[in-house]
């Protein structure tokens, strides 16, 4: 190679190095941002949570203060009865023992009295019996004594009285009123610190949870900043890439079968050559394909390329005749804009003679073996060497249960009394029959699991040596939380963001390649439009092809298409099927082929970016209508950096695993499970061995935007997240 075409290639190679270099720092920082936004999220889930638990939480403690004013009123009524009636029993008990003295006193004269009267009865009776006086006597006597038996009598109950109204315990009584209502004031002033206590901690959550929106939003505004900088990067290496090498495009194409699509655009001579009687793939006779290891592709040259085409093991390339070769050659499909074809992972090995290594990384080279006659034409015998493509590698991928193999189970319901604090820690509705312990209400405590089902393959390609590999199953809870997430990023850009850093060959980039594609499509065809005669036969057969390509199937332009680029054989077919006349006497049939070609890509082109857009625009008006799960950012990206303590590792029986939802139980941000609360079960599949044997290996995570949610309902739990 000359020294012109060395620094020409090591110029490509250099500026094709710097855009990958910077494309990989891109996706880092887009990277390190959606990790970034995906613990913020977390804070304001936990915060959101937290909220909820304080809220419940002030609400008793509101009614309970409520409640002990309540009862603190009545205290001080009973114990200003009490002083009362302490006092009224004192009066009592004192005007009962002087009236029972005097009643006492009063009885003793009646008694004597009687006694007096007794005596002159006796001495009238021995005297004068049966005269007046003694009969007077005799009646004074009787009445005197019942008078006495009278008075005995009251001086007795006068005495009951007064022993009775002693025994009225007003003192005590008042003392215990007193005790009580200093208890029932302490208990006000507990209940109210209580109170005021919930009341700031809710403030303090309420702007805890203000902080960790802005900090969310802030770094939503940083995703999309970093997604569009990686999306500018990718961009400018494709563009690169196409104009300076060939467009060497290696995609994984089928990670089953461990397959990866080569394409690349023919290369084309830089000199204006008169395209007469051009053999097929001129100036090209043979394009060849290396595999390089990633480690070595700077060393790798033309002189590396030529010495292994020399020895002609056909292991370590894959050759592709051009010269007077047809539609395909060697697996590879040649058209006039690109070539490619599937290889499979033992179908090519690298330039050092080694079998493919799964989970190792390689690029791939491009040789074009120019002919003879070119190279006399310009004086350079050098073959073409493209610049290295970007760094792919083979995995297999592992397998996760699909949507309807993952199911809830409820596995047995008992009846549990809540005490009232699990009440409130849980949210659960409180009556008045909580504070009085009589009557508890009864909740179901149900007991769940999570199931599924998932076979493994048993013929994974594997390196040599290899051998025990063990699949390692995650199962994490993620928190329904997409109505109270109001961020910046609606939860369906959230999605799109997430599914565009973990597939971005997959997504809303096609419309802009598409687009592209369209432009130089239209100004490819304009220039050969113009470069004819301005004969107004040839204007109008133009016009005619293009009405004819607008109007037929897509079957039948693609089968048109290829039969055009098959060769000048075909050209009355071609222009049947386009129902077109021929003009070959004005315009070359070259020319002619050349032209509908351009004409069937271009609307081929268009219809793809109708459909496309079609698509995008159905999947924003059903994204208005949907809900997109959970809410947050969650990838497979994101579910292999998930902490221990927040999955749950299944237990295995057959190709059946199970996880049992117990108290303990954690999502996937480390906070327990809150009972009526829903959430998302996720199986996120990986290789969790060393590195030799689980980088040949795709983790892999279920379609939890599929899988419906569930309720938590085991309610028998300690309190949530403190």
């Amino acid at each position: 190679m000359n020294s012109y075409n060395e620094n020409l290639n090591s110029s490509v190679s250099s500026s094709l190095n710097n855009q990958e270099v910077a494309l990989k720092k891109a996706e880092s920082q887009l990277d390190a941002t959606m990790f970034s936004l995906y613990y913020a999220q977390g804070d304001y889930i936990t915060i959101y949570e937290n909220l909820e638990v304080e809220n419940s939480k002030n609400t008793f403690n509101q009614k309970l203060f409520n409640d002990m004013v309540v009862d603190s009123d009545i205290s001080t009524n009973v114990l200003s009865s009490a002083n009362h009636g302490k006092a009224l029993v004192a009066t009592s008990t004192s005007n009962a023992s002087v009236a029972a003295s005097d009643v006492q006193l009063a009885t003793n004269a009646i008694v004597k009295l009687a006694s007096d009267i007794g005596s002159i009865f006796n001495i009238v009776s021995a005297a004068d019996y049966g005269s007046e006086i003694y009969e007077q006597s005799e009646d004074a006597q009787i009445l005197i004594g019942e008078t006495a038996y009278l008075a005995e009598v009251l001086s007795q109950t006068t005495m009951d009285t007064s022993a009775a109204i002693s025994e009225v315990s007003a003192e005590e009584l008042a003392t215990k009123a007193e005790a009580s209502d200093t208890m029932v004031k302490k208990l006000l002033a507990v209940t109210k610190s209580e109170f005021e206590k919930s009341a700031s901690q809710v403030n303090t959550e309420n702007n805890n949870l203000a902080e960790a929106s802005t900090n969310e939003k802030k770094l939503e505004g940083e995703l999309e900043d970093s997604k569009v900088n990686f999306d500018a990067s990718k961009e400018a290496y494709k563009l690169t890439n196409e104009q300076l090498n060939l467009n060497l495009t290696v995609k994984p194409k089928n990670r089953k079968n461990l397959e990866y699509k080569v394409s690349f655009a023919p290369y084309q001579s830089p000199f204006q050559i008169s395209e007469n009687n051009l053999p097929s793939g001129y100036p090209v006779d043979s394009y060849y394909i290396f595999l390089v290891k990633e480690s070595k592709k700077k060393i790798f040259s033309i002189s590396s390329a030529e010495g292994i085409v020399s020895k002609e093991e056909s292991k370590n390339y894959i050759s592709i005749k051009v010269k007077g070769a047809g539609a395909n050659n060697n697996g590879f499909t040649i058209g006039k804009n690109e070539i490619s074809g599937i290889i499979r992972y033992n179908g090519l090995n690298d330039t050092d003679g080694d079998a493919l290594e799964i989970g190792s990384d390689y690029v791939l080279f491009v040789m074009a073996m120019l002919s003879t006659e070119y190279k006399k034409l310009i004086n350079n015998f050098d073959d073409y060497l493209s610049a290295p493509s970007a760094t792919f590698n083979l995995t297999n991928q592992l397998v996760v249960p699909q949507v309807n193999q993952i199911k809830i189970n409820n596995l047995s319901s008992k009846q549990s009394v809540l005490s009232l604090a699990d009440k409130i820690v849980h949210g659960d509705p409180i009556s008045d029959i909580d504070f009085t312990g009589s009557n508890p209400s009864n909740n179901q405590t149900v007991e769940q699991e999570l199931e599924f089902s998932v076979k493994q393959s048993s013929n994974f390609q594997l390196n040599k040596g290899t051998k025990d590999v063990v699949t390692e199953y995650r199962c994490m809870f993620l928190p329904d939380n997409s109505e109270f997430i109001k961020g910046l990023l609606t939860s369906q850009e959230l999605n799109y963001l997430t599914t565009s850093v973990e597939d971005d060959d997959a997504v809303a980039s096609e419309l802009s390649e598409l687009k592209l594609r369209e432009v130089k499509l239209s100004a490819e065809l304009e220039k050969l439009e113009s470069s004819q005669s301005a004969d107004a036969d040839v204007k109008k057969w133009f016009a005619s092809v293009q009405k004819s390509v607008s109007s037929k199937t897509l079957e039948t332009l693609v089968e048109t298409k290829a039969l055009a680029e098959g060769g000048e054989e075909n050209l009355q077919t071609v222009l049947k099927k386009l129902t077109v006349k021929n003009i070959s006497t004005k315009l070359s049939v070259k020319i002619i082929l050349k032209s509908i070609v351009l004409i069937i890509d271009l609307s081929l082109v268009q219809r793809s970016i109708t459909a496309e857009e079609k698509e995008q625009s159905q999947s924003i008006e059903e994204s208005s209508n949907n809900k997109f799960k959970p809410g947050f950012m969650f990838n497979s990206l994101i579910a292999g950096k998930i902490p221990a303590g927040s999955y749950s590792s299944p237990t295995q029986n057959g190709d059946t695993f199970t996880v049992a939802i117990t108290p303990d139980v954690t999502d996937n941000f480390g906070n327990r499970l809150i009972p009526g609360d829903l959430y998302i079960p996720v199986v996120f599949a990986l290789n969790g061995q060393a590195e030799e044997i689980s980088k040949q290996f795709s983790n892999a995570l279920s379609d939890f935007q599929e899988t419906p949610p569930f309720t938590y309902k085991n309610q028998a739990i300690p309190n949530q997240n403190k």
